[in-house]
C-alpha cells in the first residue's frame, strides 16, 4: 500500500514540475528592438518585424484588444496607416508613438510582457495626419532591462480592426 502511495505521490509531483515549466514559456518573442534615438533614427539593431503591417495574429493576441465604443469610433474612417515608428527604444519612462493616417480613425495601444500579460492600453482618435503620442510608462508596472511588446490596431465602426501590428520595446533605467 506504501508503494503505490508512494508512486501516485512521486507521480502527481512530476505532473505539476511539467505543468510550471509549460506556463513559464514565453508566448511571444521580444527579445530583438529596433534600436533608436531621442529623435526617431535607427542607431543599432533593426528588428524587420517592428512597426509594420501584422497580417496574422493568433487569437490570443486579438483578445488583448477591447474595441472602443460606439461613441469613441463614431467619427472614424477607414485610413492609409502610412508610418508607424516609436522613439526612443530603448526608453526609461516615455515613448512616443507615431502614425501617419489618411483620415480621422481610431487607435488603440496594449503594451504586454512575453506571456502576453497586458501591463498597459491606450485609446486614441487620430488625425488626417502625423499623429504624435506620447506614452507615460509608469515604472512601477514596468522592470529594468526587460523587453515589452506593443501592439496597435485601427478601428472603424463597420470594419472593426483593419490594420494591426507590433513592435518590441526595451526599458532600461
Amino acid at each position: 500500500m506504501n508503494l503505490k502511495l508512494f508512486a501516485f505521490i512521486f507521480f502527481m509531483c512530476m505532473a505539476n514540475m511539467s505543468c510550471k515549466k509549460k506556463e513559464n514559456k514565453p508566448k511571444i518573442d521580444v527579445s530583438a528592438i529596433t534600436e533608436t534615438d531621442a529623435f526617431g533614427n535607427d542607431v543599432g539593431t533593426i528588428d524587420n518585424t517592428d512597426w509594420t503591417k501584422d497580417v496574422n495574429w493568433a487569437g490570443e493576441e486579438l483578445n488583448l484588444f477591447q474595441p472602443p465604443t460606439a461613441v469613441q469610433n463614431a467619427n472614424s474612417e477607414k485610413a492609409d496607416v502610412i508610418t508607424i515608428f516609436e522613439f526612443p527604444n530603448p526608453l526609461t519612462s516615455t515613448v512616443m508613438f507615431y502614425a501617419n493616417t489618411s483620415k480621422v480613425t481610431f487607435a488603440e495601444l496594449v503594451i504586454t510582457d512575453n506571456m502576453l500579460y497586458v501591463i498597459d492600453r491606450f485609446l486614441f482618435a487620430t488625425k488626417a495626419c502625423v499623429n504624435a503620442f506620447q506614452l507615460q510608462l509608469e515604472q512601477a508596472k514596468y522592470s529594468n532591462n526587460t523587453n515589452y511588446r506593443l501592439y496597435y490596431a485601427f478601428y472603424t465602426q463597420a470594419d472593426g480592426i483593419y490594420f494591426k501590428g507590433h513592435g518590441d520595446l526595451r526599458i532600461t533605467r
